[in-house]
């Protein structure tokens, strides 16, 4: 019913960005928004769907207040969604993420990746510095870490002649996808294998024993060696 009055209040505010209104003004603004991501952007793959549930009236205070290691119960109303095991979501409807398995190579990555990337002379990023790819790759290793096949099945590129890749073939690792019910009629999904949200997991773990050996115990702090490094 809050989210609901909330997101109705938010659509009278669409005509200024919710950085620019007033705290009050600016809250109900960005219920809005999420709820239209979560309507329109982002598809459930799970099967069957999470059902939504009533919150517990005897809820570990716990539950409410801090982030598993798990990411479970960051809603209430589907404590397993973007939790540990969980399959990853799609930002398109599931009718348009059928894999198109005999046009997979067409055009080849290759060929894209070198038209889009490859640089005659210097360009600089004047709004960018070299941390940022970094900092997006580690944080991509926040959101998703799927299961991957063995190398030996992996997915051969083709090279071009006189491609200058240090060691061919090109291979590129092939996702492991969640075993479907019997029955199924969806496109493949994959199965998470750390938490799904903005929650440092790639740095604190995603499992008690694992979080256990890296934390000192005091003040939050994280074991680090005599060098100061982790």
């Amino acid at each position: 019913m809050a989210d609901n009055l909330l997101q109705r209040l938010g659509g009278f505010l669409q005509r200024r960005p919710w950085y620019e209104l007033p705290r009050l003004l600016a809250m109900p603004r960005l219920v809005e928004l999420r709820n239209t991501l979560r309507q329109k952007n982002l598809h459930d793959t799970e099967e069957p769907p999470f059902a939504k549930q009533d919150i517990p009236p005897d809820l570990d205070p716990a539950l409410r207040d801090e982030r598993t290691l798990e990411g479970t119960h960051n809603d209430l109303h589907s404590p397993k969604m973007g939790s540990v095991g969980a399959r990853f979501g799609r930002n398109f409807p599931l009718e348009h993420v059928f894999p198109k398995t005999a046009d997979l190579l067409t055009p080849s990555p290759r060929v894209v990746s070198r038209d889009l990337m490859t640089r005659e002379e210097f360009k600089p990023a004047t709004v960018l510095n070299l941390m940022a790819a970094s900092w997006i790759q580690f944080m991509v290793h926040d959101w998703f870490v799927h299961k991957t096949a063995p190398p030996t099945d992996g997915i051969e590129i083709p090279l071009a002649p006189g491609d200058d890749w240090a060691s061919p073939p090109m291979t590129v690792g092939r996702s492991i996808p969640d075993a479907a019910p019997q029955g199924s009629t969806r496109p493949p999904a994959y199965m998470n294998q750390n938490s799904h949200w903005w929650d440092a997991s790639q740095v604190y773990g995603t499992e008690r024993a694992l979080a256990a050996r890296l934390r000192s115990g005091e003040g939050g702090k994280l074991k680090v060696d005599a060098s100061g490094l982790l």
